[in-house]
């Protein structure tokens, strides 16, 4: 299962890399929110992973519009990680079409629990 990483921060992504690819997810990261499409349209993941605040002018929320706007993932799961938790600022990434919300700093088990949710049931690893 493929994990994009569309994230600024070496040190957000450079724990939720080691966290997934522990748990054997392939991960692709990107810094960029154009960059993250142009990895979409080359190789659609089966999960994003997307801070809002991105390097570029495309920030998470306008890369969650874009990403739904197009027909190969459109129903791909987007989670949107933020710095704040504002109530304005969920229903604006809901509206954009994100599937989760996470507040930094993330809790990564939570995190790591939305994305396997997302893998097919026959190919999730066996519990602990």
């Amino acid at each position: 299962m493929r994990v994009l990483l569309a994230v600024d921060s070496d040190s957000v992504v450079g724990v939720l890399e080691a966290l997934l690819v522990a748990r054997g997810f392939a991960v692709v990261r990107e810094r960029s929110g154009a960059k993250a499409l142009e990895r979409a349209a080359e190789a659609p993941p089966d999960v994003f992973v997307v801070a809002l605040e991105l390097a570029g002018p495309l920030d998470g929320v306008e890369l969650c519009r874009r990403l739904r706007a197009r027909n190969d993932t459109r129903a791909t799961p987007i989670l949107l990680l933020a710095s704040s938790a504002d109530d304005d600022l969920r229903t604006l990434a809901r509206d954009a079409g994100c599937t989760g919300f996470y507040t930094l700093p993330v809790s990564p088990s939570a995190l790591l629990k939305e994305i396997e949710s997302a893998r097919p049931r026959e190919s999730r690893p066996p519990k602990p």
